[in-house]
């Protein structure tokens, strides 16, 4: 089984979502943004990590 994705970013020039999985089961493993864009070999991306809510939604009080 995969592990669920961590880490999301979209390309500014052509919006195609490019995702990453860290399982964090190594500290040393971090995701690095893409180096260009698979479907139009842009370099401009936005986005990082991806907070995973709960089934009550997010609570600004807890700290994850």
């Amino acid at each position: 089984m995969l592990p669920p994705l961590t880490h999301r970013w979209t390309c500014q020039d052509c919006g195609e979502e490019i995702s990453a999985a860290i399982d964090g089961s190594d500290p040393h493993q971090v995701a690095v943004p893409p180096s260009e864009c698979p479907k139009c070999h842009g370099k401009n991306f936005e986005g990082g990590s991806i907070m995973h809510k709960g089934p009550e939604g997010e609570n600004p009080f807890i700290k994850y």
